[in-house]
């Protein structure tokens, strides 16, 4: 279940030390959600990002589209990765401002790189999943994910 996931990342994050180097403690929680993935015979879609200052870490599991919004500028992250553990991290800089979006396929592949400019810019960040699942008529499980990076 998500708890057992979420648990296993935090701890293999954070119990490796954080002398430990970023990207490696990254890595370490992505073995350790493998591990829980494989244990549970199950698949999933999971966008995984860490942010240390303006360094950008992430890495992605199933179907799963991860953007990056710069100054009205999109730009998709992730490849076509359908395989149901993690395989590769990716690496970028952040910006003040920038946005990272996590979103299923059905709405990355719905809308235009300027219809989710403009959405972004015309409906405060709470109201977007509303907007999205009637916009394109999803299903409730459907959604839109914004973490806030600190800078």
């Amino acid at each position: 279940n998500t708890d057992n996931l979420l648990q296993g990342c935090g701890k293999a994050f954070y119990e490796s030390g954080l002398e430990t180097e970023f990207e490696k403690r990254f890595r370490l929680c992505l073995r350790a959600l493998n591990e829980l993935i494989i244990e549970a015979k199950t698949t999933c879609n999971i966008g995984l990002i860490a942010t240390q200052g303006s360094k950008l870490l992430f890495s992605d599991a199933g179907t799963i589209s991860m953007l990056h919004v710069r100054k009205n500028k999109v730009t998709k992250l992730n490849g076509e990765n359908k395989a149901s553990t993690f395989k590769e991290i990716g690496t970028g800089k952040l910006s003040a401002g920038d946005k990272i979006i996590l979103c299923s396929k059905a709405v990355s592949t719905n809308l235009t790189t300027k219809e989710i400019n403009n959405l972004l810019s015309d409906y405060p960040l709470d109201d977007l999943n509303g907007v999205l699942q009637t916009r394109l008529d999803l299903p409730k499980n459907i959604s839109l994910s914004l973490p806030t990076p600190y800078l």
